[in-house]
């Protein structure tokens, strides 16, 4: 590969956005209303959001169908959308961008990419795209660098699907290992469903003791420290956020108050509602020394019956889900009590049953830890290449690179 010359100058010129747009300038479709969205549909509808399709319509009307691809820009969030298939377009903060002839569309989508554009909150961003400036390459460039780009980017798309495949197995699983069992017996009906004929059904609180966490003091806090005061945020699939709202503390609170390596813990308070975590499950990781705040329950298995990861996935189930959302009030803070998770009747197989449960499940996890791991690396490289074959740090210009896939895409 080539690199710049020794001053680190990139050998292309610039141009202004507005310049690398297509003129005149598109005509503006029709657009579709949130509200009017539909679960399905045979038009996919692209808007300023996160997620790439956000919704579908019938509205035939509404289809654009000509003239692709195009780039789709969220005024609000500064998403930038490839798109190269019939669609519809959402009503809020979209702006339909057609590149100039004189760019080819990937390497203009990836340049838009790469552009620095300010976060200014729920204002809107388009005025500040059209001061930008995009670099442009001899076309011949363009097409090796887009095809670089889009082979990794298709390969983390690759991951994310294998991730979500995988969690829907794991859903699937979780529900027939806990209607079924794994020892093909007939099944008997109980208040939490299906289970199998030789489980037996008992009260958490038989099997387990849940306590609320200890209100620290503000003496308590430091900015940083040994131990770090549990934020009470979860994953979905358990495990633990360590983010903004990470406090440390110094070692002064008595030890029935210290989380361990291993524990297991639930969420006994949901500040996001919307989220649906309470109840959640997670094990405290083995590297760090944590406080038991407030927001967490302990559990501590009281019976030799029960498995501590057993109970892992038991807190999981949709049965132990719809029992904590029955407990929830209508405030914007969603709480539990530890007496409403000692009430739920958990379903108990023989021990050795628990265990290979477990061992499924887990094997399932570690599956979607893989692929997780593969597509945080692909989008560290993704990152990185763009970076430098957009700054021209990285050439590519002499090399033999097979660009015939992505073309066939346009």
């Amino acid at each position: 590969m080539n690199t710049p010359d020794s001053h680190g100058a990139s050998p292309w010129k610039t141009r202004p956005f507005v310049e690398c747009l297509a003129q005149p300038g598109i005509e503006r479709p029709a657009k579709l209303l949130a509200r009017e969205y539909k679960t399905a549909g045979p038009i996919p509808v692209i808007d300023q959001g996160q997620e790439f399709i956000a919704g579908w319509t019938t509205e035939e009307k509404l289809a654009i169908r000509k003239n692709l691809p195009f780039v789709v820009f969220g005024d609000h969030t500064r998403v930038f959308k490839f798109v190269n298939f019939p669609f519809a377009l959402g009503a809020d903060g979209t702006h339909l961008l057609k590149p100039a002839a004189a760019f080819n569309p990937y390497f203009f989508y990836f340049a838009c990419l790469h552009l620095p554009l300010p976060n200014r909150g729920y204002n809107r961003h388009f005025t500040v795209l059209k001061e930008q400036g995009l670099p442009q390459p001899p076309t011949h460039e363009q097409e090796k660098i887009a095809a670089i780009l889009w082979k990794i980017q298709r390969a983390i798309v690759i991951e994310e699907k294998l991730v979500a495949t995988t969690r829907e197995l794991k859903h699937s699983a979780l529900h027939h290992l806990f209607a079924q069992g794994l020892r093909g017996e007939d099944q008997k009906q109980t208040d939490i469903g299906s289970i199998p004929q030789s489980w037996g059904l008992r009260a958490l609180g038989e099997l387990i003791d849940v306590t609320h966490g200890f209100a620290f003091k503000s003496e308590f806090f430091r900015e940083t420290g040994p131990v770090v005061l549990t934020p009470g945020n979860f994953k979905l699939d358990g495990g633990l956020y360590w983010g903004e709202n990470t406090k440390f503390t110094a070692e002064v609170c008595p030890d029935e108050f210290r989380f361990q390596a291993r524990d297991l813990v639930v969420v006994m308070t949901d500040l996001t509602p919307s989220a649906k975590l309470l109840g959640s499950p997670a094990f405290i990781p083995h590297d760090r020394t944590i406080l038991h705040n407030q927001r967490i329950g302990k559990v501590v298995p009281l019976s030799d019956k029960v498995r501590k990861e057993f109970l892992y996935w038991v807190f999981l189930t949709q049965p132990f889900k719809n029992h904590m959302v029955m407990t929830a009030t209508g405030s914007t803070v969603r709480h539990t009590s530890p007496g409403r998770i000692r009430a739920f009747p958990c379903p108990i197989p023989p021990a050795d049953e628990q265990d290979e449960i477990c061992k499924i499940l887990q094997e399932i996890d570690h599956k979607i830890s893989v692929h997780e791991r593969k597509r945080a690396i692909l989008q560290d490289l993704f990152q990185t290449m763009l970076h430098q074959l957009m700054t021209a740090q990285i050439r590519v210009d002499k090399l033999d690179i097979d660009t015939s896939e992505v073309h066939n895409t346009l």
